[in-house]
C-alpha cells in the first residue's frame, strides 16, 4: 500500500496521466524493479510469520510463567506447613526427651542411693542431746552408731564438720559405737564422718546431718529497723529492734506436739566497750508458745535514746539477749555501729 501511494505522489509531480504512468512503468519495471517489489513482499510475509511465531511463543512462555507462579506459591505453603509440622514435632521430641532424661535420672539416682545403703557399713544411727542446759555455749551431743557387722579389733572415731571441727573415739558396747561431743550453739550445717579402723585400715562414711543442734534447741538472731546518728557529743538512735526465734517442739505419736525450748525472757542490750549502757525489756509470755505451735517469732524494743560521751571510733554493739526455759542466755547479733 505503501508502494502504491509513493507512485500515485510521483505521477502527480511528473504530470503524467494515468495510462503515462502505466506505460512509464512497464518499460522500467519489465527487469530489476519488479524483482526488488517482489524480494520485498516475500519479506513482508517472512516477518509476519516470524511475528505470528514470537506472539505465539510470547503467550506460551506467559501461560509457562503463570503456572510457575502457582506451582511456587503452592510449593511455598506447603513448605511452611512442613515447617510448622516438623516444629511441632521437634517441641514433641524435646518433650519426650525431657520426660526420659528425667526418668533417666531419677532411676539412677534411686540405684546409686539404692547402692549406697547396700555398700555402707552402717545399719543405724542416732543423735540425741545428753541435755538441753548448755555449757558455755556447747550443747552435748550423744552419738551412736550401729555397725552392720562388727570385726573383732575394729574402733570407730566420730568427726563433724562446720564451722569448728569436733572428734571424739567411740566405744563399742551393746552392738553399737557410742561417743559424746559438744557442739557449739550456733552450728548450723554440719557433716558427720565416721571412721572404721581395723588393723591400720581406715573406712570412712560421711552423712550430712545439717542443723540438727537447732532440732533440739531454739536458734536464735535479731533485726533492726534504726537510725543512729551523732548528736552533740554522743549518739541518738531512734527505731525499732527485735529478738528473733523459733521455739523447739518434741513430736510423738499422735500426741500434741509438746514445747521443748522456747524463751521465758530477753533484752535488747546496747554495749559500749565492753559495757552495757542501755537495755530494752521484751515482753515476752512463756505460756504463749505452750499453746500452739509458732515459728519465726519477732518481740520488738522500740529506741528513742541518747547515748552521750562517745568517742569517735568507739564500737557500739546492738544484742537480742533470750532466756529459755532451761536457763540457758542466748544472744544474737542486731547491729554494729562505729562512732563518726
Amino acid at each position: 500500500m505503501k508502494f502504491y501511494q509513493n507512485i500515485q505522489k510521483l505521477r502527480k509531480e511528473k504530470g503524467m496521466s494515468q495510462e503515462q504512468l502505466a506505460e512509464q512503468l512497464g518499460e522500467a519495471g519489465d527487469g530489476t524493479e519488479q524483482e526488488r517489489i517482489q524480494e520485498y513482499e516475500e519479506q513482508i510475509r517472512r516477518l509476519k510469520e516470524q511475528k505470528k511465531l514470537h506472539t505465539a511463543l510470547a503467550l506460551t512462555a506467559a501461560a509457562v510463567f503463570l503456572i510457575l507462579a502457582g506451582l511456587f506459591v503452592l510449593l511455598f505453603f506447603n513448605i511452611r506447613s512442613i515447617n510448622q509440622r516438623i516444629d511441632r514435632l521437634d517441641q514433641q521430641i524435646s518433650s519426650i526427651t525431657s520426660d526420659v532424661t528425667g526418668q533417666i535420672l531419677g532411676i539412677k539416682n534411686d540405684l546409686e542411693e539404692s547402692a549406697k545403703k547396700q555398700e555402707s557399713l552402717i545399719a543405724d544411727y542416732e543423735i540425741k542431746p545428753t541435755g538441753l542446759k548448755l555449757s558455755d555455749h556447747q550443747l552435748t551431743l550423744k552419738i551412736t552408731v550401729t555397725p552392720k557387722t562388727y570385726i573383732e579389733g575394729t574402733n570407730a572415731e566420730f568427726l563433724l564438720h562446720g564451722i569448728r571441727e569436733y572428734s571424739a573415739g567411740a566405744l563399742y558396747e551393746n552392738g553399737c559405737f557410742a561417743a559424746e561431743l559438744p557442739i557449739a550453739d550456733d552450728e548450723t550445717s554440719l557433716k558427720f564422718q565416721i571412721n572404721f579402723i581395723n588393723e591400720g585400715k581406715i573406712s570412712s562414711e560421711f552423712l550430712d546431718i545439717e542443723d540438727v543442734v537447732h532440732t533440739f534447741i531454739m536458734p536464735v538472731g535479731g533485726v533492726d529497723d534504726l537510725t543512729i546518728t551523732k548528736s552533740g557529743q554522743g549518739i541518738k538512735i531512734d527505731g525499732t529492734a527485735a529478738a528473733t526465734f523459733t521455739p523447739i517442739y518434741e513430736y510423738s505419736g499422735n500426741d500434741s506436739p509438746r514445747p521443748l525450748n522456747y524463751p521465758v525472757s530477753g533484752k535488747i542490750l546496747v554495749i559500749q566497750n565492753g559495757r552495757t549502757v542501755l537495755e530494752k525489756t521484751l515482753d515476752i509470755n512463756p505460756e504463749d508458745y505452750k499453746e500452739s505451735v509458732m515459728s519465726d517469732c519477732y518481740i520488738y524494743a522500740q529506741f528513742q535514746d541518747q547515748l552521750n560521751d562517745c568517742s569517735t571510733g568507739e564500737t557500739i554493739r546492738i544484742l537480742s539477749t533470750l532466756t529459755d526455759n532451761y536457763g540457758n542466755i542466748r544472744q544474737a547479733e542486731v547491729c554494729t555501729y562505729i562512732v563518726p
